[in-house]
């Protein structure tokens, strides 16, 4: 929950920087509603905390959560619309501040209801994907932080927009923002590439040749952290390397994505990816497993059977 907790705070903070998303006025959250509970349960500790109201019966991970909320100055209440929203804030906000609002999705989780379906924000209004474009899960980059994404993140993404009318090429085209506070919306559409002068526009995954001087780099990183502090899974460098991936986020430094073959002794074969890239040198000297200045860390280790949402997650304290 603290975990959840630190990300939906980063969320804000990110989202209130100048090199925001210049669009929208909020970040939309979604969560498996098999943790809402865990979310009123937080909500109704933090309004009791602010009344003075005794709480005999928190659990540890609600206060860790309330613990690491109080420290980065955020808090998180509900908001009633056809969907429970919980909106996460700084304790100094102004209504129209940005803010991350954390909605419900139905059915992602198969130890409830096994369903071909996954409906998004809403059980009754929201709109319904299919399972096979959201499982299985996987990691993805989203600026500084390293979350959980649909299998096809694109076709998500395009059938999410497309729910209430159709919309424009979101890879290429850039539309007004819209501002969820006043009910407005500009709807003028122009190509992305006429903004790359103040805005950053990440590319798709590009496919690196293994002998290339960055991809070898990027088995590296990977190959150390998993002698260093995964003993028990073979290392990248030894095992069948399935593709090194580079993107591109100008003017930041690109990011990595290594994909091979591991084992363990009592799993089996296992499908591993990680994710790596440079920040800013004065954090990353604080990376885990980081050797030297300015080589490259590594956000992210994940391993699992093939064709399911990885089981074994590595990362850095709070990414």
């Amino acid at each position: 929950m603290a975990d959840l907790a630190h990300n939906f705070c980063e969320l804000s903070d990110r989202h209130g920087e100048k090199e925001g998303i210049p669009w929208d006025d909020d970040v939309d959250l979604c969560v498996d509603a098999i943790h809402e509970h865990k979310l009123v349960a937080l909500a109704i500790a933090l309004e009791a905390e602010a009344l003075g109201t005794a709480q005999p019966h928190i659990t540890f991970s609600i206060r860790r959560a309330m613990a690491l909320l109080r420290s980065t100055g955020h808090t998180i209440g509900t908001e009633s619309s056809r969907s429970l929203v919980f909106r996460v804030k700084r304790l100094d906000a102004q209504d129209h501040d940005p803010a991350v609002d954390v909605w419900l999705c139905f059915h992602m989780s198969t130890m409830l209801e096994e369903t071909e379906n996954v409906t998004l924000m809403s059980r009754m209004f929201g709109p319904t994907l299919p399972r096979s474009l959201v499982d299985p899960l996987q990691k993805m980059p989203f600026g500084r932080l390293v979350l959980w994404g649909p299998a096809q993140p694109e076709e998500v993404t395009r059938l999410y927009l497309n729910f209430h009318e159709p919309a424009a090429d979101f890879m290429t085209t850039c539309r007004g923002r819209k501002l969820h506070g006043k009910r407005m919306e500009f709807e003028d559409e122009v190509p992305c590439s006429q903004l790359s002068h103040v805005a950053s526009f990440a590319t798709r995954w590009q496919a690196l040749d293994l002998e290339d001087e960055e991809a070898q780099e990027a088995l590296q990183a990977t190959s150390h952290l998993q002698r260093t502090r995964l003993p028990g899974l073979t290392p990248a460098s030894t095992s069948k390397v399935l593709e090194v991936l580079r993107a591109s986020l100008e003017p930041e430094p690109p990011r990595y994505k290594v994909r091979w073959e591991g084992r363990n002794e009592d799993s089996g074969p296992l499908l591993c990816t990680s994710l790596l890239w440079r920040g800013d040198p004065e954090a990353d000297l604080l990376q885990p497993v980081l050797t030297e200045l300015g080589s490259l860390p590594v956000r992210s280790l994940t391993c699992g059977a093939a064709g399911e949402t990885p089981r074994f997650v590595w990362e850095d304290s709070w990414t």
